[in-house]
């Protein structure tokens, strides 16, 4: 295969901070404590971001966005096409019960980071 070969992992390269050196998840910590940010804060916007998604889902925004693709399922195939990270009817207190993910006591959680 020749000198030099590089093997890398286009996702996890992708979910990195190239500057920084450190997942992207744990970049938006440290910018947290930078900036003062609480998880009250990214609560708050993080349920912002899911009914803004939920209404423009709903009014037809990403239909010519969104190719339906189909897959199999566990009850045979079935037709994707709609985006599945999003939550619909998401309240603060489904995002308040989420863990932080990439530090204790932290500010990301599954509500609140890419679902990538």
């Amino acid at each position: 295969l020749g000198k030099g070969l590089k093997a890398e992992d286009s996702l996890w390269a992708g979910l990195s901070d190239s500057y920084a050196k450190l997942p992207m998840g744990l970049t938006a910590e440290n910018l947290a404590v930078k900036y003062d940010i609480t998880r009250e804060q990214c609560d708050a916007y993080a349920l912002r971001s899911q009914n803004l998604y939920q209404k423009a889902a709903e009014a037809g925004v990403f239909k010519d966005e969104i190719a339906p693709v189909e897959v199999k399922g566990k009850k045979g195939p079935q037709m994707i096409s709609a985006d599945e990270h999003p939550r619909a009817n998401a309240k603060i207190e489904d995002m308040q019960k989420l863990k932080a993910v990439f530090k204790e006591g932290g500010t990301v959680t599954a509500g609140s980071a890419s679902g990538i």
